[in-house]
Order: structure tokens, then C-alpha cells, then sequence
């Protein structure tokens, strides 16, 4: 969320984090020290985030199953694809799903 970065003062900062499903180190915005411009735009790099695994309560979907280290997903047998997970919306709380793996 950037709401915290709404108004921040000359010289002062604001923290980024990672958005849900994503997992990581936040990074800080920054507004110049002496900054006199209202529409100045803050100074800043993407926080370090990776995507968890949040997937998983209750049955894998057809065709998907966990890595043996239970750290991501692979293709179950008899299916076979490239997986991707999609976050099918832009909003704090994302419903992530598998697809890719199609029968063989």
C-alpha cells in the first residue's frame, strides 16, 4: 500500500512493502531534503519481493501437485505445461490460482 506515502514532508520518507501474495524486504520513498515543489515526485526503488506459495488449503487442483520440498508446484502425473500463477486482480487481497499444466 502507497497510502502511507501520500504526503510525505521535505527531508522524510516513507516505507514500501511487499503486497499480498508477495513476501520480502519493504524499501523506503524519499522526498528530497529542502523540496519546495507540491507535485515533486518521491525518490525510490521496488521493495526486494518474491511470491509466496499461498496456494494450497484444502486439495491441490486437478492436474497440479507440491514439489517434494513442498515449496512450489509442479505438474501432477499425466499433465504436463509450463506453470504460472495469475492474480487475476490489482487490489490488497488477491485470490491466486495455477494454470498451464494440461492433460497429456
Amino acid at each position: 500500500s502507497t497510502l502511507a506515502c501520500a504526503s510525505v514532508a521535505p527531508g522524510g520518507s516513507c516505507e514500501l512493502p511487499c503486497r499480498y501474495p508477495y513476501v520480502g524486504s519493504p524499501s523506503l520513498a524519499r522526498c528530497p531534503t529542502g523540496n519546495v515543489a507540491p507535485l515533486q515526485q518521491l525518490v525510490w526503488t521496488p521493495p526486494a519481493c518474491s511470491l509466496s506459495c499461498p496456494i494450497g488449503v484444502g486439495p491441490p487442483p486437478r492436474g497440479y501437485e507440491r514439489t517434494p520440498d513442498m515449496s512450489s508446484w509442479q505438474c501432477a502425473p499425466g499433465y504436463g505445461g509450463s506453470i504460472q500463477v495469475i492474480n487475476p486482480q490489482l487490489t490488497s487481497v488477491v485470490e491466486p490460482r495455477l494454470v498451464g499444466c494440461r492433460p497429456r
